[in-house]
């Protein structure tokens, strides 16, 4: 009978907010996320929206877009195998932000009817993304065998963490410690919609010289909760072994393969390029600058573009640099380039030489559109007449110096690596955390606390080739910190609808410390390196469990109305564990606040 009484509610909520909640909501608002508010939800009153629609649609024709009719649409998806994307409009901090959906079909009516309008006929088109896959492949076939076409580019934190370890490898080379370094970030300003499109067809041209022989397979994937067959997806051979290395999954190679020619990939390069057309709001416009974004090409085209531009101009110029400043330049001066997509990061041991490059990038390269952002720029040295002009050095309360970049901490002394965290400060961390109420709430909950880890075990926090064991430490203590923090806020949310018990929840953190070991040696001994340089771990699961302790401790005590019985369970464990044994000076680097300034001032 209960159950029958609960199903019954259940049923009523749902139809109460599916029929009657939910249409009011949508007759009287837009409802979107936004771009600085994490996954908090808007809403628009209908007229506002429609104000800030047309403002901003007339500010994407005068700069990038022109209208289109739909003959004229017809016209050029009725050419190729792929139709338009539509788009829709996300609020940013200053304006509105346009995102393409290229993962959906598409379809035109054939003609205008008289009457009957039931009977109209329409053209299916498959979903760009679709079609552009034997073109992302060859692309990642093309970043296998020539990387050097790429220049700098880095598209993980693991090519990262090989070219970073490598540097520092190098300079340090006969030394007992490095010597002074100088650092400059950039990032291109609007690099998507600036790109020269003429410029990338020439550009691919040169990158797309051959066919390219792809093979059809399946991956199966099974996981806990579902599984999934992908049919017949295009894979390079780098892809391939990718795949191998996934986890829950197999990957069947059924010997089939076909050809991608050349042509058809230039075609349908040139068709996603100069023909991107889009739908917004029922109109259809016609991109006459930059690229589209959301594409799976996105962010490999960009990468090709900017390493023309540094391989043609700005290779070049450092070189030139060092030729002709030779009597000025340090004989041992050396140096670091990397790019992720737009984002520049330059390390030298001369610093007239990251002048230089700072200069250089100032200018900008008009042959290539690309200019960078003036705001963006960061330097860890001090230059004459250039006043502090970005948020990407941070200095925390220990006078230490640090840039951002593509979401690391550099420190500008040591090139020790840090995680950062600044993007949490702008709004409160609860709107960061998707709650589920539904089915077994510990073990949810427990997958949330491992997932909330999983993007901070990467090797280069931990690779002692790079970071001391103090930073080592104090990376896995600033994981747990924020960690303990979405676990306040998870339960927050949780509490209104059931509540666990104090030892469940240590069960829960319990394992999740044992998860970030697990993980932490996983991904530091699986690094792709020169046998001659392997990662190196120095830490073990006792001190892991210490600093993940001592961190729920000193983030529950802020709230501790709430965890009083927690708390006693957590200190009682962090005291066995100091009686067992002494706290080394790293630990202690570790736990220390004033090292972690940036994590206490998130809102949580």
């Amino acid at each position: 009978m209960p159950n029958t009484k609960q199903n019954l509610l259940e049923r009523w909520i749902y139809w109460f907010f599916k029929c009657l909640v939910v249409p009011l909501i949508q007759a009287n608002f837009y409802i979107t996320e936004s771009e600085h508010g994490k996954l908090d939800v808007f809403f628009y009153e209908k007229s506002l929206w429609k104000k800030l629609m047309k403002s901003s649609i007339s500010c994407l024709t005068d700069q990038c877009y022109s209208s289109l009719d739909v003959n004229a649409v017809k016209n050029i998806v009725c050419a190729r195998e792929f139709g338009f994307s539509r788009v829709r409009l996300r609020p940013k901090a200053n304006g509105i932000r346009p995102l393409a959906n290229l993962r959906l079909s598409s379809r035109l009516p054939l003609r205008h009817p008289l009457s009957l309008p039931r009977t109209v006929a329409y053209k299916e088109f498959k979903a760009v993304n679709v079609v552009l896959r034997d073109l992302h492949a060859a692309l990642k076939d093309v970043q296998h065998e020539r990387p050097e076409t790429l220049g700098s580019s880095v598209f993980s934190y693991n090519d990262m963490h090989r070219k970073f370890r490598d540097f520092i490898s190098h300079v340090k080379s006969g030394l007992n410690s490095l010597p002074c370094v100088y650092m400059v970030v950039a990032d291109v300003r609007k690099a998507y919609d600036s790109i020269d499109q003429d410029k990338l067809l020439g550009v691919m041209k040169d990158v797309i010289t051959d066919d390219h022989l792809l093979r059809q397979t399946h991956q199966v994937i099974v996981s806990k909760e579902y599984m999934q067959v992908c049919q017949y997806v295009n894979l390079s051979r780098q892809s391939r072994a990718r795949v191998h290395r996934s986890s829950h999954s197999i990957f069947v190679d059924q010997g089939r393969s076909r050809t991608a020619k050349k042509e058809d990939l230039h075609f349908n390069l040139q068709q996603h390029v100069k023909y991107n057309v889009l739908r917004i709001d029922k109109k259809f416009y016609l991109q006459n600058v930059g690229i589209p974004q959301g594409s799976i090409l996105s962010s490999l085209l960009c990468s090709f573009y900017f390493g023309h531009m540094e391989n043609s101009k700005l290779v070049p110029f450092l070189d030139k640099v060092i030729t002709t400043r030779r009597d000025e330049l340090a004989a041992v001066a050396q140096h670091l380039l990397l790019r992720f997509v737009d984002d520049f990061l330059f390390i030298s041991t001369s610093k007239k030489q990251a002048l230089a490059f700072f200069s250089r990038l100032e200018r900008g390269f008009g042959e290539y559109n690309c200019n960078m952002n003036m705001e963006k720029f960061g330097l860890s040295f001090d230059v004459d007449n250039i006043e502090p002009r970005s948020n990407r050095v941070y200095i925390d309360e220990n006078g230490n110096k640090f840039l951002r970049w593509s979401g690391l901490f550099i420190n500008c002394k040591t090139l020790e690596v840090q995680a950062d965290y600044t993007r949490y400060l702008d709004s409160h961390l609860s709107s960061t955390l998707t709650v589920c109420w539904q089915g077994n709430s510990d073990r949810h909950f427990g997958d949330k606390l491992c997932d909330y880890l999983r993007p901070k075990c990467h090797a280069i926090f931990y690779d002692s080739n790079i970071n001391s064991a103090g930073v080592v430490r104090l990376n896995i203590h600033q994981a747990f910190l924020l960690c303990a923090m979405k676990f306040h806020c998870y339960i927050c949310n949780l509490s209104d609808i059931c509540s666990l018990d104090s030892g469940s929840y240590m069960n829960i953190i319990h394992h999740s410390f044992r998860f970030m070991y697990k993980l932490m040696k996983r991904r530091v001994y699986s690094v792709d390196v020169d046998p001659s340089l392997r990662a190196i771990l120095q830490v073990k699961r006792r001190e892991v469990e210490w600093v993940g302790l001592t961190a729920y401790v000193q983030v529950l005590e802020r709230k501790q109305s709430r965890y009083k019985e927690l708390l006693s369970l957590l200190n009682s464990r962090l005291k066995s564990w100091n009686e067992e044994g002494r706290v080394s000076p790293a630990l202690k680097f570790a736990v220390d606040k004033c090292n972690s300034s940036v994590l206490w001032k998130i809102k949580y």
